[in-house]
């Protein structure tokens, strides 16, 4: 792909989708996200799967949420790394629970009670790294190497009696090296695609070397278009953990002012791992006439890392099932 603007973006080949030898690092991960939303449906979710082999033995932790109308599921564990989590053509978490494997596109499955999905991604461009940009301070130990693909999700969710059909959009990105999640006191983290031709990701973090960094592009085709300028706004909810979307601003190398606004299609999905409460919000995207579906991601480090949040309002915390008020009007 032709980069305009700010660097190099990095192209990953196929052989990458699979799974790498794990380094000697404390710290080394490979992880795995996906993001999808169908909005005929109003079905959609958020995955991840992060297989830590160094930390406490070997721990795979697995982020898990369904949205269907009126109901959503959520899971969030970290669990032992086993044999069966380790499969050779991609990754799994929970004894089959959440897997995600390559065949040449990218699959994902979950077996919850009362929950069956299957969901196969076609890729809209080549798996593309801005994550190694020069210029970024301080972002070896976080993101060593990192893809951010916008997608088309289509399959089956069988979900408490009722089957779902599923074509949407989605994001999906799959990272591997070195992570310390200490090393990032807060950031904001907004993707989303709009179509097959135009997509976006931009990401600011606050690290604990006091330093802030922001980077982000827009993809247009077979173009990677950087940014030079970059502002995110958060909507907190009064848990004062959930955000309910916000606004993303980037002013690209070409002088063009790129603004995003974010709303909830859905509660937000709020993961605690490594004292960190990451907060995931799957939105309804407005760019100009344009309409798409992205996440709007934030960590701020609620209660300062030394508890838990356990009281949400526009968001899921606890595993299981749970009546929502989505879709809204």
């Amino acid at each position: 792909m032709e980069a305009i603007g700010g660097g190099k973006m990095h192209e990953y080949p196929a052989a990458d989708e699979l799974p790498h030898t794990p380094g000697k690092q404390p710290t080394w991960q490979e992880s795995v996200v996906l993001i999808w939303w169908d909005p005929v449906n109003a079905v959609g979710g958020y995955y991840r799967i992060g297989q830590e082999p160094n930390h406490n033995g070997g721990e795979t932790n697995i982020w898990a949420t369904v949205h269907t109308p009126g109901e959503s599921f959520f899971r969030n564990a970290t669990l032992p790394l086993t044999a069966a989590d380790k499969l050779k053509n991609g990754f799994g978490a929970g004894q089959g629970a959440l897997t995600c494997h390559y065949d040449g596109q990218v699959v994902w499955t979950q077996k919850e009670q009362d929950l069956d999905v299957t969901l196969r991604l076609e890729d809209f461009h080549p798996a593309i790294d801005g994550y190694i940009k020069d210029g970024k301070p301080g972002l070896g130990d976080i993101h060593s190497n990192h893809v951010e693909v916008a997608v088309r999700v289509t399959g089956t969710v069988k979900a408490k009696g009722r089957t779902f059909n599923i074509d949407g959009l989605g994001m999906r990105d799959h990272g591997w090296g070195a992570r310390d999640w200490s090393a990032v006191w807060g950031h904001r983290w907004s993707v989303g695609a709009f179509d097959r031709e135009n997509s976006f990701c931009a990401v600011t973090m606050l690290l604990s070397s006091e330093k802030i960094a922001r980077f982000g592009w827009v993809v247009r085709g077979d173009k990677v278009i950087y940014a030079d300028k970059i502002d995110t706004v958060a909507y907190m909810a009064n848990d004062c953990v959930s955000n309910v979307g916000g606004k993303t601003l980037m002013t690209l190398t070409t002088g063009e002012k790129f603004e995003v606004s974010f709303d909830p299609v859905a509660p937000a999905g709020c993961y605690y791992h490594h004292a960190v409460t990451c907060v995931d919000t799957l939105c309804r995207m407005t760019w100009g006439d344009k309409v798409g579906y992205g996440v709007y991601e934030t960590s701020t480090n609620p209660q300062v890392g030394q508890h838990r949040p356990m009281t949400f309002e526009d968001g899921l915390g606890h595993d299981g099932w749970h009546k929502t008020s989505f879709p809204r009007d």
